[in-house]
């Protein structure tokens, strides 16, 4: 009896078949304009010791923190650094000389893109030394996101679909799908809109982007 149960195991028509299934990667992509940038700037004081150095950037930030309150900027929307102080030296003839003391803070602010200009030409009026270039970015869309999902699945399915074709089968349930994550990439360069509009800015567009990882079975 052993043996003829064996024996039926190995008979073809009696093997179990191996699940097949496809795996492709989604991808949505949506060109949107960027809503709100992210400003930093900094103070760098030079002075004969390091208190007043301190105290000169320090004036200065303190004066950042009060505009931003003033123009009622809640405060999860700005940050101020920690101080940076030390001794500035110039090298002339290959000696060292000492110039003074260096005291350094930073700001960081969010606002809106209408607002980039303003701001910009404020922080200067406000004593700060050095300003960066804008980093401008898209704010939290649920309706965005719940967009580029869908496009990202129908892009995959639609993969999938030609590939199904393409080795005579036919799709069949979606088995696992996992997200790959998404990064907006930059089109082209921030640029400065009409020069008779001084002071405003047109941010370049952004592809908000998302990728799906998709496990479909194979009939």
């Amino acid at each position: 009896m052993r043996n003829i149960l064996f024996s039926l195991l190995l008979l073809p028509g009696l093997a179990l078949a191996q699940p097949r299934w496809i795996e492709v990667d989604g991808v949505g992509s949506v060109d949107v304009a960027p809503s709100r940038a992210t400003l930093s700037a900094q103070i760098t004081a030079l002075a004969d010791t390091p208190q007043q150095a301190q105290a000169e950037a320090d004036k200065v930030m303190n004066r950042v923190l009060s505009a931003f309150d003033d123009a009622g900027i809640e405060s999860a929307r700005y940050g101020a650094s920690s101080l940076t102080l030390g001794p500035r030296y110039d090298y002339r003839e290959r000696e060292r000389v000492l110039l003074g003391y260096e005291a350094r803070r930073g700001v960081t602010l969010d606002v809106p893109v209408e607002q980039v200009g303003p701001w910009l030409g404020r922080f200067t009026e406000l004593g700060l030394t050095e300003v960066g270039n804008p980093a401008y970015g898209v704010a939290d869309d649920a309706e965005l996101r719940r967009t580029l999902l869908r496009l990202a699945l129908e892009d995959g399915l639609d993969k999938a679909q030609v590939l199904a074709d393409r080795l005579d089968g036919s799709l069949g349930d979606v088995l696992e799908i996992t997200e790959q994550g998404g990064t907006p990439v930059l089109r082209n360069r921030m640029m400065a809109a009409d020069a008779t509009e001084a002071g405003r800015y047109q941010p370049a567009q952004q592809a908000q982007e998302v990728r799906l990882r998709i496990k479909v079975e194979l009939d």
